[in-house]
């Protein structure tokens, strides 16, 4: 049986919603139950591997959110394709541009989920989360569901946002187009990811908007949806097929992410500091 290694996030010590409140995290091992003492927050969840917790107490107890990367003690050979998935409400064949993750940490591994979101002839950029490669110390790859394999180079990541983008060899597969215009209240989203292994979409509506920290805009899109461990760095789909955000984190039956406004802003940082005008076009149409 595999054990499972905590994964820690700095960053989201700065989480904050509009009603103000405190936020840290601890680990738990599989099957304990986790709570805080601090401020007397009563809230519990029982978790089925080591995970990284943001518990949140305001004056009224508010959900635990669980950061969705899952991180592996390795104990056999990884495999170059996905088996096929049956097609059921929320389980389908795999779209072809989304991705698993796995960033090498020593005797470890972490796994998330990421998006293709741009093509040359020679490359292809990515889309993940920062925490899912924060701790690499060896190799990061990528895998498509056609079996496809490929080294990755982080370019750019981004800690308050979570967001991170990775440098690929092209793959044979055509890259999501990132929403121009940001989800509103009540739109039609999907969330996509591999958790542990096994490929899922589920749909459900976008719910409301959160901001990480203090001073920082509401562009985290909120989807009424319940993400894995494992989904993290997946996509947040519109009814259009396009990139509407980036999912981090799931509490409460919800799933949260960053919008795609913010994933485009992150992108123009990224191309400000790396020269590939090919890949920039195929993100950003008409643009030099």
């Amino acid at each position: 049986m595999r054990s499972f290694r905590r994964l820690t996030v700095e960053s989201y010590t700065r989480w904050q919603e509009a009603a103000g409140g405190r936020l840290w995290f601890r680990p738990v091992r599989a099957g304990q139950v986790a709570h805080s003492s601090e401020n007397s927050c009563p809230r519990r969840l029982r978790l089925r591997a080591f995970s990284s917790l943001l518990i949140r107490c305001p004056a009224v107890v508010q959900p635990v959110v669980v950061i969705l990367s899952l991180a592996v003690i390795l104990a056999s050979p990884s495999h170059t394709a996905f088996a096929k998935q049956k097609t059921g409400e929320s389980q389908k064949q795999p779209h072809p541009a989304v991705v698993r993750v796995r960033a090498s940490e020593g005797n470890a591994a972490s796994f998330g989920s990421g998006t293709l979101v741009g093509l040359s002839d020679k490359h292809g950029i990515v889309m993940t989360n920062w925490h899912v490669v924060r701790d690499a110390t060896g190799q990061i790859s990528v895998t498509f569901p056609d079996g496809y394999h490929s080294a990755a180079t982080v370019l750019k990541t981004d800690k308050t946002w979570d967001l991170a983008a990775l440098l690929i060899w092209r793959p044979d597969a055509k890259p999501v187009a990132i929403a121009t215009k940001a989800p509103a209240r009540g739109d039609a989203l999907t969330i996509v990811g591999y958790g542990s292994g096994k490929y899922r979409q589920t749909s459900g509506k976008a719910t409301q908007f959160v901001s990480p920290g203090e001073g920082h805009p509401y562009e985290m899109v909120e989807v009424d949806v319940a993400a894995r461990s494992g989904d993290s760095g997946g996509p947040i789909l519109n009814s259009r097929g396009q990139l509407a955000g980036v999912l981090f984190g799931s509490a409460d039956g919800s799933t949260n992410g960053s919008h795609s406004g913010r994933v485009r802003w992150f992108l123009r940082r990224v191309f400000n500091g790396v020269k590939l005008p090919a890949i920039r076009r195929t993100i950003f149409p008409g643009r030099r």
